[in-house]
């Protein structure tokens, strides 16, 4: 029985998240790397007995704005800003959150910002004196497998096959020269997928690449690697 048009995995390209190409463009540095300013390396905090002030950025904020609504001296936002390193602090994103920490007489030793997913700008403080450090986090690919049959559209078994809306288009942008998915799609056609997600911290930030797959259409079976 072949499927109707309409049945067809079109809403999953316009909600795919992500294929090889966007993949290495995200996330184009696998390997975790620790950039120094200086000779200390600074990591993001698991644990902090001290006190956590978290700012939100807003609209029109500058460092020397966020460091008043934090109550910190503006000098030292003023020198901090100067810093060779300190760029990005002169760039803040809307709706991102800057962290500062501080020790046990509630005087500010350190503060974070994540830059984007990857990276986060760390600033240790002591007597005046700034240690900037940009810190990649690791990105961690792990390795799946799914299998299914079509029953209704690829997008519905892929769903139930636990493939994402992203893996799914990518799978439709490798089979597209060899299958007609308008029309020749069929009940009973299957597919394989071998393919990756990366994650940051047990938290997925992307789908893909895919790795191998298969795909059963009009009686013949069409391999990818």
């Amino acid at each position: 029985t072949t499927l109707p048009p309409d049945s067809l995995p079109g809403p999953v390209a316009q909600e795919a998240s992500i294929t090889k190409d966007r993949l290495d463009l995200e996330l184009a540095t696998i390997e975790p790397t620790l950039l120094q300013s200086g000779t200390t390396e600074l990591q993001p905090r698991k644990t902090h007995s001290g006190r956590i002030e978290t700012v939100t950025i807003e609209s029109g904020d500058t460092l020397t704005r966020l460091f008043s609504r934090a109550k910190l001296p503006i000098s030292q936002a003023i020198k901090l800003a100067q810093e060779a390193d300190a760029d990005q602090l002169n760039r803040l994103s809307i709706g991102k959150t800057m962290r500062i920490y501080f020790d046990e007489n509630d005087q500010w030793e350190a503060l974070e910002y994540d830059t984007d997913k990857l990276n986060t700008l760390i600033v240790a403080h002591h007597q005046g004196e700034f240690t900037i450090n940009q810190y990649e986090k690791q990105v961690e690919y792990r390795t799946f497998n799914a299998h299914g049959t079509i029953q209704n559209s690829l997008g519905i078994a892929a769903e139930s096959a636990g493939v994402s809306p992203g893996i799914t288009q990518a799978l439709v942008d490798i089979y597209k020269w060899e299958v007609d998915f308008a029309r020749d799609i069929r009940v009973g056609e299957t597919f394989s997928v071998v393919y990756q997600k990366a994650y940051i911290e047990d938290e997925v930030v992307a789908d893909g690449p895919i790795l191998a797959a298969s795909f059963t259409n009009g009686g013949r079976t069409i391999e990818a690697i």
